[in-house]
């Protein structure tokens, strides 16, 4: 298969898994999925391919369709974008900022679309029509803090396991 029919498998694949799901603007989730692609391009195809991959995961909703879409991501692309796609895949009941983005920061490819992803919602963020909530506040802003802690959460684990990484290399 070649680079480009690897990309158009990806598409087709997050095409199957959101083309019926809109984000919180109304807008075709599927907008994301290449805005993120977009933003990683000129990384490479690897990096484009996961970003277009990213959400597949856990928007997938039965647990055997998830095992199956897995397989079938390690099966057509490799382990090195299988790796990153379920690194920077949410688990059920998994707490964003300790497990998740700890998890994420691990795999370089899965933290530079993570990256992106942070970077086109924070951008995305500022289009939603303000919705007062439920629990008592502004969806938007609610959105943009999370993304923002996100941000912040990542630097601090990147500069944790680079410090740990020093002091292994200077034993």
């Amino acid at each position: 298969m070649t680079i480009q029919e690897k990309i158009e498998r990806a598409e087709k694949l997050a095409w199957i898994v959101h083309h019926n799901q809109v984000d919180k603007r109304g807008v075709p989730y599927m907008d994301h999925i290449t805005d993120v692609a977009y933003r990683v391009q000129e990384l490479g195809h690897v990096f484009q391919i996961v970003a277009i991959l990213h959400d597949t995961i856990e928007d997938t909703k039965s647990k055997k369709s998830r095992k199956r879409l897995r397989q079938t991501i390690r099966d057509e692309f490799g382990d090195v974008i299988y790796d990153a796609v379920v690194a920077i895949s949410k688990r059920p009941d998994e707490d964003y900022f300790k497990d998740y983005l700890v998890r994420v920061a691990d795999n370089p490819i899965a933290l530079q679309v993570k990256l992106a992803d942070i970077d086109a919602n924070l951008h995305n963020t500022w289009k939603i029509e303000d919705k007062y909530t439920e629990d008592g506040g502004w969806l938007s802003v609610r959105l943009r803090d999370k993304y923002k802690l996100a941000l912040t959460t990542l630097g601090q684990v990147i500069v944790a396991n680079t410090s740990n990484k020093e002091e292994v290399c200077s034993v």
